[in-house]
């Protein structure tokens, strides 16, 4: 970013809009930014909105038809059966072992996961540097992602 400013492209389903904040002028970048993610987070929930009405028709369809309801009602009455036999064939001392093993490596795998994240993320911050060399020669680019959840107001 030689110019001394910070591009922000934002995608819309209709148009793509470019908008350059500048730097110098922090309040006024950090207002604008402001605006942008409120902007984009009610366009979100708007959008959340007509989906979820849209499946709602999708479903009220598929529950208004005879034939359909039928045949769910089948093939959830299968997929008990089913569930039953799998955990009948889960409880044998064999398998019980091998889940265990299985539950085990999951949790490792999630918590080295989390933990390699945080290392990039460190080595982001320290260096500066999206992109890291592994081994083989292999570069790879690190990519974050940032997300809102609704929380209690402190500033």
């Amino acid at each position: 970013m030689t110019s001394g400013r910070l591009f922000c492209i934002l995608n819309s389903m209709d148009e793509t809009n470019q908008v350059a904040i500048d730097r110098t002028n922090g309040s006024t970048a950090l207002l604008e930014l402001e605006g942008l993610i409120k902007q984009y987070l009610s366009s979100l929930e708007n959008l959340k909105k007509e989906l979820k009405s849209k499946k709602e028709m999708i479903d009220d369809s598929f529950s208004n038809d005879a034939v359909y309801k039928e045949q769910d009602e089948k093939a959830k009455a299968d997929a008990l059966i089913k569930n039953s036999t799998k955990m009948q064939i889960l409880k044998t001392p064999s398998l019980v072992e091998v889940k265990e093993k299985v539950d085990e490596l999951r949790a490792q795998i999630k918590e080295a996961e989390e933990n390699l994240s945080d290392y990039l993320l460190q080595y982001q911050k320290l260096t500066g540097f999206n992109e890291i060399e592994v081994n083989g020669g292999e570069t790879m680019i690190i990519v974050s992602r940032a997300k809102l959840v609704k929380g209690s107001s402190q500033k």
